[in-house]
């Protein structure tokens, strides 16, 4: 069974209407829910990182949207990560609370960060240049993940290769669906386990023509299939159910 990282959106701008949160009152009552249903993080972020929209705001702005609701989920024992891709937001939701950054764009100063306060990191790859087949895309995921994951040497480290993210080049969700079908090559390469967020993407989208709200079958699927270490969901009970369904089936195998 996976450790589940349930999200939480201050983000009015995020791809899944459903998921944003738009008090600190809406997004402690969510994650409630969440933690009952069997969430063991709730992953906080203030700004969406959808390579497909222009969702860029402030550090200031950020801040305000997110530290308010990690000083409350801390208050009540809950563990929480910061999907950030800035070092100072990651620095100040740690001393709001947060226990991993989930470092959406590593670099050296979220690295320094996390060294100086010691807390985890979800390490997540970087698009380089990859072409439509599945050793040149297994490979440029890998090779982004060890480059990175020098800069966090010591650190308490997972991986995430980046569902939904890579965009430049070919058909990118012929990529998202080689990187799931083959997380075993990852995990053994880069020494490290594995964090997938397929939650409601685009990936399932393309093959599937449904939106993000009817995206829930799809991506309970995908979760189950890839047999991840970690998953970060917007749907922590129907994911959990998933996950528990599957082990029961494979208990009773012959």
């Amino acid at each position: 069974m996976p450790i589940i990282f349930g999200v939480i959106n201050m983000s009015p701008e995020s791809f899944y209407v459903k998921s944003i949160c738009r008090s600190v009152e809406e997004a402690i009552e969510r994650a409630e829910k969440m933690i009952e249903d069997g969430a063991d993080y709730i992953d906080v972020g203030g700004m969406s990182t959808a390579p497909y929209k222009n969702t860029w705001i402030s550090e200031e702005l950020e801040l305000k949207r997110v530290i308010p609701v990690i000083k409350e989920l801390s208050k009540r024992g809950f563990k929480v990560s910061i999907d950030t891709t800035r070092a100072k937001v990651a620095e100040e939701a740690i001393l709001a609370g947060c226990e991993y950054v989930n470092a959406v764009k590593p670099s050296e100063e979220i690295a320094d960060v996390v060294k100086n306060y010691r807390v985890g990191v979800i390490v997540v790859a970087r698009e380089v240049e990859w072409k439509e087949d599945r050793n040149s895309i297994i490979n440029s995921c890998i090779n982004s993940l060890k480059k990175d994951l020098k800069l966090f040497k010591g650190c308490k480290t997972i991986v995430d290769p980046a569902i939904g993210f890579w965009r430049t080049y070919g058909k990118w969700w012929i990529r998202d669906f080689t990187i799931l079908a083959n997380l075993d090559e990852i995990r053994n390469k880069t020494g490290k386990k594995v964090l997938i967020g397929v939650s409601r993407k685009s990936f399932i989208g393309a093959i599937t023509n449904t939106k993000p709200e009817e995206r829930l079958a799809g991506s309970v699927v995908a979760e189950v299939l890839s047999s991840p270490d970690y998953v970060r969901t917007h749907c922590v009970k129907e994911t959990l159910q998933a996950f528990k369904v599957a082990e029961y089936i494979k208990k009773y195998r012959g």
